[in-house]
């Protein structure tokens, strides 16, 4: 999925087009890009959630989770830590495991 960041479109297909870039040992040289096949402009390629299959510009996907999925797996991390740990082994997981400060 791609999303124009111009119109707001969003489509599964770009239509391709060739920036000339000027020469390069004396050959024309392009740049391929993917713009919006409604108004033009370049497009940009969309990342899926791994857990809902939402789609998200790349810079909005921390390993592979949007956000909300994100924060939903910590809840459900802190509850069974909470559940089945005690305090001082949590904390020793944190530490022995590097895991964040988020846990």
């Amino acid at each position: 999925m791609y999303i124009c960041h111009n119109c707001g479109e969003r489509f599964a297909t770009p239509r391709l087009t060739a920036e000339e870039l000027g020469e390069c040992h004396g050959f024309p040289a392009y740049e391929q890009l993917d713009v919006c096949p409604n108004c033009g402009s370049v497009a940009e390629e969309l990342g899926e959630c791994a857990s809902c299959g939402g789609d998200y510009a790349p810079q909005y996907l921390q390993d592979g989770l949007c956000a909300v999925c994100a924060e939903q797996l910590l809840s459900r991390l802190r509850v069974m830590l909470e559940e089945f740990f005690l305090s001082e082994e949590i904390e020793w997981l944190r530490l022995g495991a590097h895991i964040s400060e988020e846990v």
